[in-house]
């Protein structure tokens, strides 16, 4: 029965009839089963725990031989202390998480595959750099202040855009295919950008970029996208791009989109 104010009134289900106390409690229960989730166990390979909004996943110590875990769209601010011992963890999805800071003991994985995007990270771990068989790295929309591709000799495909990175460290990935540094604080681009021969696609916009790096004269790529967008309540002269530079990207035989969006460009 339901009661509600002044009126007394039997439970009753979608069809209209009445529903019996323990109907009502199995369906209760089975609403709480399937928010919780999936048992694991030690022969999992592939952990998908992703989009639960938990903070804590403590049955992940059942899983010491996972090779690819989803933990995107939780609550985590921590990365759970048993992602440590995965001694074959080669894809970490943590994309959508409320994380502040990534353990140091990072670097000792051998992940291929890492996904930090939206979370609250300030900086990367310096262990990161004994991450060499990582091929894709994806730490967008963070609060990034500087970026190092210091020992990433794997890394193919890079995004950080959306951070607030003013200054690109380290030696460039020579097997990198595609890099997005859009809407960064980026005022100058490393000269290794012109040098890799796999480099394919290329984004800057959104950065406050004086010159491109005059190795970029001449080189190769199916996809460019360059600008800048000044800062809000941005004073003096804005900056302004090299046209010969420019107009070396548009005779690469190679390139097949070309964006300059939001550039103060002069000249």
């Amino acid at each position: 029965w339901l009661l509600d104010g002044a009126t007394v009134a039997p439970l009753a289900g979608v069809d209209g009839r009445p529903l019996r106390s323990s109907a009502l409690l199995w369906e209760a229960l089975s609403e709480a089963q399937q928010a919780m989730p999936p048992p694991l166990d030690r022969a999992a390979t592939n952990v998908d725990l992703a989009g639960l909004d938990l903070e804590a996943f403590p049955q992940l110590s059942e899983t010491p031989n996972a090779v690819s875990i989803a933990l995107a769209g939780n609550r985590l601010t921590d990365v759970p202390d048993a992602v440590r011992h995965m001694s074959k963890l080669e894809r970490l999805e943590l994309g959508a998480n409320q994380l502040g800071h990534l353990p140091a003991w990072l670097g000792d994985l051998p992940l291929r595959w890492l996904d930090v995007t939206g979370n609250r990270l300030h900086a990367l771990p310096p262990s990161m750099r004994r991450l060499d068989k990582l091929e894709f790295l994806a730490a967008a929309r963070n609060q990034l202040e500087m970026l190092s591709t210091e020992g990433l000799a794997a890394l193919q495909t890079l995004g950080v855009a959306n951070n607030r990175i003013e200054h690109i460290d380290g030696a460039g990935p020579p097997a990198l295919r595609t890099i997005d540094l859009g809407n960064n604080l980026l005022t100058e681009l490393p000269g290794w950008l012109g040098e890799l021969a796999d480099l394919q696609d290329l984004k800057l916009a959104g950065n406050p970029l004086a010159a491109l790096p005059s190795s970029l004269e001449g080189a190769e790529f199916s996809t460019i996208e360059i600008g800048a967008l000044p800062s809000q309540g941005a004073s003096g002269a804005q900056p302004t791009w090299d046209w010969a530079v420019v107009f070396e990207l548009l005779g690469s035989y190679k390139i097949d989109w070309l964006r300059i969006a939001g550039s103060p460009l002069q000249g």
